[in-house]
């Protein structure tokens, strides 16, 4: 692993962590470092994934939108939290058929409409 892969992974699992404090702006901060790892590692000059940036984004991916929907488990107002859970299942479906396989006309099919939620 190269030392720029290594700084942007630890970036998208430590700024997840503020959705927990902070909701909305911990998930708008992770959502943007998604939108901008390839940037930072362009930046960088540190190295790059070497061919597996798909799969590692699609875990990075996971993880932070696994803890916004762990937020929105908690949310009181069931036509919040309902939709919301769904359309992450919805996206998580559509990961794990991607993953098995590798064709990305399955993303957009299953789009990450959780996320805009």
């Amino acid at each position: 692993m190269t030392t720029g892969a290594a700084i942007v992974i630890a970036l998208r699992i430590l700024v997840p962590l503020l959705i927990f404090k902070k909701n909305l702006t911990g998930g708008i901060i992770a959502m943007l470092l998604d939108g901008a790892d390839v940037i930072i590692i362009d930046f960088l000059k540190q190295g790059g994934f070497s061919g597996h940036y798909h799969q590692i984004d699609k875990v990075l991916d996971t993880y932070y939108l696994g803890i916004e929907a762990w937020i929105a488990f908690g949310w009181k107002n069931q036509y919040e939290r309902i939709p919301s859970l769904a359309l992450f299942a919805f996206r998580m479906v559509g990961v794990v058929l991607f993953e098995l396989t590798d064709r990305r006309i399955v993303l957009f099919l299953f789009p990450n409409m959780f996320e805009n939620w």
